[in-house]
């Protein structure tokens, strides 16, 4: 997907995740707060420098505003359609979740690179406090027909479970130890998600419930403990998309970039539904050694 110089430079020690929440009772009033668009997207039918890959993503980048003038500045100058939302989870003053509407390729990687450079600009920061969140488009996993949508979603939540450890070791202690982005082989193992046969049997190993009719009330509700994964299915089971929430805290264009591009791959690689998928997942339960481990995840 990357090279492994460029996904190491996923590690950011001062890092962690936070879960959002917008509170609009403890909105700060020096900054215009604002929904992301649903009408204004930034798609590309062009791969760009960084993001090889024209599948859409989104991102919610957690941080801190300097200042009243550096807030006011973020509310002026980024992007229309780009929202920017009170995070009352982050522990800090000045605290903001940048947060985008649909982007791919080429256009989304010009206006993540403008958001960035903005940010970095009105010396926005982070701390252990700060994730970066990122959803992957999903809806043409969502649009296959049943049979291939099981086997999708089943290879996608293999390869993920297969590669744990991997995306695990980029990260810093603190993201390895922490209720919101849980490694996602404390859900079930590889085996386990094997046997799944449909789409409902995925749902009831992942929601640890066989009542279908409850589970039909769940997908129905943003909010559920079992999205507080490094991988978040029940916004893929609920809303066709899937959440990526393992990245620690960051401004960095070039991390969020290279972050969403892999992520993207996968999700593309899995939607194949072909025997690489498989083969991926089976050499890498095989190996012991990280670095091989690693290795694989950069060719596949």
């Amino acid at each position: 997907f990357c090279s492994s110089d460029c996904l190491s430079e996923h590690i950011n020690n001062n890092s962690d995740c936070a879960d959002y929440d917008n509170d609009n009772d403890r909105q700060d009033a020096r900054i215009n707060y604002r929904g992301y668009s649903l009408s204004k997207v930034f798609l590309s039918a062009k791969q760009g420098e960084v993001i090889k890959s024209t599948r859409p993503f989104g991102v919610e980048i957690e941080c801190f505003y300097r200042d009243e003038e550096s807030g006011q500045a973020l509310s002026d100058e980024l992007p229309k359609g780009i929202g920017l939302a009170k995070d009352g989870s982050l522990q800090g003053k000045n605290s903001i979740e940048i947060q985008t509407p649909k982007m791919s390729g080429a256009k989304g990687e010009k206006v993540l690179a403008t958001i960035c450079e903005i940010l970095n600009e009105k010396s926005c920061s982070v701390n252990a406090t700060c994730g970066l969140h990122c959803h992957i488009d999903a809806s043409d996993i969502a649009k296959a027909d049943e049979n291939k949508r099981a086997l999708m979603i089943k290879d996608l939540w293999s390869f993920y479970a297969a590669f744990d450890d991997v995306f695990m070791g980029f990260l810093p202690r603190s993201r390895r130890q922490n209720n919101y982005c849980i490694r996602l082989l404390k859900k079930a193992g590889i085996d386990d998600i094997q046997k799944c046969k449909s789409q409902n049997e995925l749902e009831k190993l992942w929601y640890k419930n066989q009542n279908e009719a409850e589970i039909k009330r769940i997908k129905a509700t943003k909010h559920h403990d079992t999205r507080y994964y490094g991988v978040n299915l029940h916004s893929l089971f609920a809303n066709n998309h899937y959440e990526i929430r393992y990245h620690s805290g960051t401004t960095s264009f070039t991390k969020i970039a290279e972050w969403a591009n892999i992520h993207c791959r996968i999700a593309d690689l899995c939607a194949r539904n072909n025997d690489s998928v498989e083969v991926a997942i089976k050499r890498a339960l095989e190996m012991a050694d990280m670095g091989e481990k690693r290795a694989l995840l950069y060719e596949v």
